[in-house]
């Protein structure tokens, strides 16, 4: 996918990529770059084993540092669940409902259908930061 039609795709998807770019003092390219990134990283199914095994910690951390990156990186819908998941789970007492896991890995694959090339793109198609 050329830049020009990802960053038309993460538009339609609801994301703010100018503002993020913005933030990058206008590197369009560096953006895309962790954007790819990010997407290696970006594991809806660890979020999943994590409740599951009541890691309620793992759980909030993970939420909450992949939180971050979607701020940073204005990837609003996937910022928005993500918050919910993290005030959810700050009180580190009760895991996710079933509801917000399947939103989120929901969200999570619409999101991961518009990069597939970009999260190869080191190869290994792990998160690098």
């Amino acid at each position: 996918m050329t830049d020009q039609r990802l960053l038309g795709a993460l538009y339609a998807w609801g994301a703010d990529p100018d503002s993020a770019i913005n933030r990058l003092l206008g590197d369009e390219e560096f953006y895309l770059d962790l954007v790819g990134k990010f997407s290696g990283g970006l594991d809806y199914k660890e979020v999943r084993s994590l409740n599951e095994k009541n890691d309620l910690e793992g759980a909030f951390l993970l939420v909450h540092r992949m939180k971050g990156s979607c701020a940073d990186l204005s990837l609003t819908p996937l910022f928005e669940i993500l918050d919910e998941m993290t005030e959810e789970l700050r009180p580190l007492k009760h895991g996710l409902s079933e509801d917000q896991l399947e939103r989120f890995e929901s969200i999570a694959k619409g999101f991961l259908a518009l990069t597939p090339g970009e999260r190869m793109k080191n190869g290994d198609g792990a998160f690098h930061p």
